[in-house]
């Protein structure tokens, strides 16, 4: 029986490490299937297998190395030619994934992790350096902008905390997505907010989160800005009339100083608290006012103008934020005089 048992054995053996055997146990312990490969470096592996390996199951890759030092569990994708291999470190003992591809590329730049679809992040994610595609070879049906100066006086810009806890269920786990969101004060929009006039950039998630693109909100804002230089040049153009116009009958000498209407230059300009404008309004003109308002002609202050020549009105700048400001005299509904004034605080 034992001679049976022995002779079983010794079979056994002989046909798991001839060479031409699918399963091959080396001398130094180490096991290939399937013709493993056991040259460099897989000769150092306990296992190499040559083929396609499926695992029913989870896979945990454990750190063995019990000085807590290196890199942790890793998975390695090594070419024929044993360059450019390619690393997953699984956990490098600071509860992180890095992916490090061609890890033998002495240039960086060529270190290159390409991927095919969406990605969700919940958490802080740090960028030394990027780019979007926006190739025109990737895109067709393109169109000008127009009506983006309304569409961004619409946004509100807000201050926000992200909450500190979302629980979501995760096969049989739940997590909570919201440990990884940046902590302290944040700034931005509201999506659900910005998808009522810009729903081109808000897209909603499987979970029903919304996210939005910020980074193709700068187009949008290039073309308002435009517009907005627009309107600047066409209000300029008619300030230059009017100042003309004013200039023009000043120049007159046939007609009386005192029927005459003038607004002169604050002083000081720019100024930070308080500045004084002198002015003309002829009593036969009746009573005038004194219209403040922004470049794109929103009103902001209205303030009356007594009859007299040589008045002299006080300005504050309580209600103004540091800008350029249009200050105009209207007389009887109309604009006779526009000029600008600096608040700088």
């Amino acid at each position: 029986m034992k001679i049976t048992t022995l002779l079983t054995i010794g079979i056994g053996i002989a046909m798991v490490t001839t060479a031409t055997a699918q399963l091959k146990v080396l001398q130094n312990g180490n096991t290939t299937i399937g013709g493993g490969n056991s040259s460099f470096p897989y000769s150092q592996t306990k296992l190499s297998v040559n083929g396609s390996t499926s695992l029913k199951s989870s896979l945990e890759i454990m750190n063995l190395n019990n000085s807590n030092v290196g890199w942790g569990g890793q998975i390695r994708f090594t070419p024929n030619d044993l360059r450019g291999i390619n690393h997953i470190i699984a956990d490098n003992g600071a509860h992180e994934m890095i992916l490090f591809p061609g890890y033998s590329q002495s240039n960086s730049a060529l270190r290159r992790v390409t991927l095919y679809g969406g990605l969700s992040v919940y958490g802080y994610s740090y960028l030394a350096g990027g780019a979007y595609f926006s190739d025109k070879n990737l895109k067709e049906n393109v169109t000008k902008l127009e009506g983006s100066l309304e569409k961004v006086m619409k946004l509100q810009g807000v201050y926000f905390n992200w909450k500190r806890q979302i629980i979501k269920k995760t096969g049989d786990k739940e997590v909570n997505i919201a440990e990884g969101l940046p902590k302290g004060r944040q700034l931005g929009f509201i999506a659900q907010e910005v998808e009522q006039v810009i729903p081109e950039i808000v897209h909603s998630a499987k979970d029903g989160y919304k996210s939005l693109e910020y980074h193709t909100m700068t187009a949008l804002l290039v073309e308002a800005i435009k517009e907005q230089q627009s309107q600047i040049r066409l209000l300029e153009e008619k300030i230059s009339g009017l100042n003309n116009k004013t200039e023009e009958d000043f120049d007159n000498p046939n007609k009386n100083s005192d029927d005459t209407i003038s607004l002169s230059q604050n002083i000081p300009n720019p100024f930070g608290v308080h500045t004084q404008i002198k002015y003309s309004l002829p009593k036969s003109y009746g009573s005038g006012n004194l219209l403040i308002s922004d470049l794109s002609g929103k009103e902001i202050i209205t303030l009356l103008l007594k009859p007299g020549t040589n008045q002299i009105l006080d300005i504050s700048s309580d209600r103004l934020q540091n800008g350029i400001y249009l200050y105009s005299m209207v007389v009887n509904g109309k604009v006779r005089v526009t000029k600008r004034f600096v608040v700088s605080k």
